[in-house]
């Protein structure tokens, strides 16, 4: 590979003549443009200077040259030279200072020793790969991570508020060094009284001081939170001028108050101690609890709502498990979503996991009815049917869509089934048990009946029994 030596100005075509071609490539540079050496340094082995060390200015693009390559041999070729500055060139690490003419001999031979002797000072500045230290791991980020493994230990109790609270109070105790914190929560309105706020998790206080202690909206450290939404000292002069909030910061033993708030208003208060130190906690610590409890709030709120959904449905699947019909909820994309008991039973199928149940498993005129109402949204209204898959059975079936939100087609449709069999075998034993009768009221009358229809005169019949 060939040698690349940089000269400057008006240099190259005699170095030309003494230099092999074949080992050496030569790079002019005028005034050594920095940008330029920085991209193209690393690919340059040697240095030739023609200058004059007869005033400063040959040492300060020495001292240029320096600052761009430092490693980098450097040889000057002088016509006239003063020992003053050119022990100053030998002190900027110049390899040979040099009087012309050029000798071709001697300069490939200096080449050829300073390009030997620079490969190996860079391969032991520079020591293999596998033999480099790793780099120093950035100061922090271990106790960074290990905060962050504590932290996320909160997320498992996201679906509970009673648990999440208890993880986010013991965080907090260990950070802050507190032995006494309580939050206080408000009621879900239709839930209980939404103008108090109770205890909803507590370290460090007597169960029978937070079984009896609560906050109201109306007065006290409650009110003055709902109004203000901040931060509440018990030395602040607002607890001084109202008895009534200072008795509850004491009966609670604690001293400040931070307003825990959701997208819309307050929904808890959090009552902290001083450290166990005796130290109060500085502002800037509040603020932050603040914003925490800010972000902790929408948290209890779908908490609370994960509940309310979660009780809903337990009742709903009560409901729908208990009642005397048949009941199937099919989804818009054909997929059954709930299938009672009832149902089960009035279509079985052997072979079949107690907890599945398919479209597939209803009687053909009826899964057709609920793919017409999926795509309609119409309602069928008490239509019997007799299936060809369970003969000898009626069946009344009515199908309710139910609407989607911004769609006109249904997201689902509800099926209620039942076993009409029974009654339409007893209607039909009456119609027959009527009809002797029915001759018998026409011969004791001398009337004479007109021909109807057998279809006429079950109606006929039916409305006889009912009169009689």
């Amino acid at each position: 590979m060939k040698k690349v030596v940089l000269v400057n100005a008006g240099l190259a075509v005699a170095l030309s003549a003494v230099l092999d071609s074949s080992r050496y490539r030569i790079m002019e540079c005028d005034d050594f443009n920095e940008e330029e050496l920085r991209l193209t340094g690393a690919s340059i082995d040697a240095c030739i200077l023609d200058v004059d060390l007869t005033t400063v200015e040959p040492i300060r693009q020495v001292e240029k040259l320096r600052r761009l390559l430092p490693q980098c041999p450097v040889i000057i070729y002088a016509s006239e030279t003063d020992r003053r500055w050119e022990e100053e060139a030998y002190l900027l690490k110049v390899s040979h200072v040099l009087d012309k003419p050029m000798r071709e001999r001697l300069l490939n031979s200096l080449l050829d020793r300073l390009c030997t002797d620079r490969a190996p000072a860079e391969e032991k500045q520079a020591p293999p790969t596998q033999q480099q230290k790793p780099a120093a791991e950035a100061p922090g980020t271990g106790q960074v991570l290990r905060m962050l493994h504590k932290s996320c230990s909160i997320l498992r109790h996201s679906l509970s508020a009673e648990l999440l609270l208890e993880e986010f109070l013991i965080e907090l105790r260990e950070r802050l060094c507190i032995n006494r914190a309580a939050v206080f929560l408000r009621a879900i309105p239709g839930q209980g009284n939404s103008q108090l706020f109770t205890s909803a998790c507590a370290f460090g206080i007597s169960p029978l001081i937070l079984e009896h202690a609560e906050l109201t909206l109306d007065s006290g450290i409650g009110g003055h939170v709902f109004r203000s939404g901040r931060i509440l000292r018990r030395n602040s002069a607002e607890v001084k001028s109202d008895p009534s909030m200072a008795r509850e910061f004491d009966l609670l033993g604690v001293r400040v108050a931070i307003p825990i708030l959701d997208q819309e208003s307050v929904i808890g208060v959090a009552m902290l101690d001083e450290r166990i130190t005796g130290e109060t906690i500085p502002n800037e610590e509040l603020a932050l609890i603040f914003s925490l409890l800010e972000q902790l709030g929408p948290a209890i709120q779908n908490c609370r709502w994960h509940e309310q959904v979660s009780a809903q449905h337990e009742m709903m699947k009560e409901i729908l498990c208990n009642i005397q019909f048949g009941c199937v909820v099919v989804g818009q994309d054909l997929n059954v979503l709930h299938a009672n008991d009832r149902a089960r039973a009035l279509f079985p199928r052997s072979h079949r996991p107690s907890q599945t149940f398919d479209l597939s498993d209803l009687p053909q005129i009826i899964s057709g009815k609920v793919f017409k109402v999926l795509k309609t949204g119409q309602a069928v209204l008490d239509f019997k049917c007799q299936a060809v898959s369970a003969p000898g059975k009626h069946f009344q079936i009515t199908i309710t869509p139910l609407p989607a939100e911004n769609s006109p087609a249904p997201r689902a449709a509800l099926l209620e089934v039942g076993d009409c069999t029974a009654a339409d075998r007893s209607h039909q034993s009456e119609i027959e048990t009527a009809n002797p009768r029915m001759a018998q009221m026409v011969k004791a009358g001398n009337g004479v009946l007109p021909a109807i229809h057998p279809e006429q005169g079950k109606d006929e019949l039916a409305q006889a029994i009912a009169i009689n």
